[in-house]
């Protein structure tokens, strides 16, 4: 039943290409699949595949915690609910924007 209306046959029957499509992929399609060539009177052939159904991770959701002030401590956490192959995470910290300084006026 997951597969209903999603796999068939990739050319019409009766035909020596026995390829399948399977389309909406989706991460439960993962695993091995076998075709088995069945001859009549003689030993049948096999073949394997494994099929890797990729996923994209989801919005990072990020966050701070910690006291952001002069020789204090924070951390910054920033990860995603899914994702395959797991999400791996980089950080860098973005160039500092010029900023301008005026002196006190009176």
């Amino acid at each position: 039943t997951d597969f209903r209306r999603r796999v068939g046959f990739a050319m019409s029957m009766p035909s020596a290409n026995l390829s399948i499509y399977i389309n909406n992929t989706q991460e439960s399609d993962s695993g091995r699949y076998h075709c088995h060539v069945i001859i009549p009177g003689a030993p049948g052939l096999s073949g394997e595949l494994h099929l890797n159904v990729k996923v994209p991770p989801s919005t990072p959701v990020c966050s701070m915690t910690g006291n952001p002030v002069l020789s204090g401590n924070v951390t910054l956490s920033c990860k995603s609910s899914y994702g395959k192959p797991v999400p791996q995470y980089k950080w860098t910290k973005a160039a500092p924007l010029t900023e301008v300084f005026f002196s006190p006026m009176q």
